[in-house]
């Protein structure tokens, strides 16, 4: 994941040390080898091809990417444009309306020349999860697996949220938070492709998976508190701080 820091910590019996170090490693093993397919930083990667692509043809992606993209679409959809995988292209036309999927195929196209893709506030609650579920199957029932803050917790567990004065009690449950506090303005605004600084310092999420969890807080925090007027089925926790 670049450099964000990433821990899992599992309680389990001490005769079952082992196991659980056996556990951890299968988990890290999967996070990068999910990494090469779904980050954009690969250069050799199929995001990257996608980019280069873009406004030229279609591209075949893996089954990871896919399902990323697939998600990313659902979540742009449902914010209205405020979660935006095109946030980085320097077309300020760009939006997440210009990235087709054809799931049959599985292929993906963009459909304008300099559009560029992103999936940093995606990928990482996927690979979060993903490596949750390894642990689950080697049946590590109470764990969590933390990057950079963004966590699923396996069992009951109380949780420190970015804004580390405040606790929580979670249960199966993932967490994830955006802001400005720790690196300065870096997420941008999808119809200006500018940085946002608005009044709050960031937004926590308290979802069923990492996966929703981690692009609906970056959605949370373009929009603002009206992110609970419009989503008003939505039944995750959102805290602004």
């Amino acid at each position: 994941m670049g450099d964000v820091p990433v821990t899992i910590t599992i309680k389990t019996k001490f005769k079952q040390k082992d196991s659980a170090y056996q556990a951890m490693d299968q988990a890290f093993n999967e996070a990068r080898l999910l990494e090469k397919k779904i980050s954009e930083f690969n250069p050799k990667g199929d995001v990257a091809r996608l980019n280069r692509h873009a406004g030229k043809k279609w591209v075949k992606v893996n089954t990871e990417l896919l399902e990323l993209l697939d998600l990313a679409q659902n979540f742009s959809t449902v914010t209205e444009g405020a979660f935006d995988i095109t946030y980085s292209s320097p077309h300020k036309k760009s939006r997440f309306t210009d990235v087709i999927i054809d799931r049959k195929n599985r292929t993906a196209f963009l459909k304008k020349q300099g559009t560029r893709i992103g999936l940093s506030s995606i990928a990482k609650g996927y690979l979060v999860d993903r490596m949750s579920s390894v642990i689950s199957k080697a049946s590590f029932k109470k764990h969590i697996v933390n990057a950079g803050g963004d966590l699923f917790a396996k069992g009951r567990w109380r949780v420190n949220t970015r804004k580390t004065s405040y606790q929580m009690s979670v249960k199966n449950q993932a967490v994830a938070s955006a802001g400005n506090d720790q690196r300065g303005a870096h997420i941008f605004d999808p119809k200006t492709k500018k940085p946002l600084t608005p009044p709050y310092d960031g937004v926590t999420v308290v979802a069923r998976t990492c996966v929703v969890a981690n692009p609906l807080a970056t959605a949370a925090f373009v929009m603002g508190t009206e992110i609970k007027e419009k989503i008003k089925n939505i039944k995750n926790r959102i805290f602004f701080w």
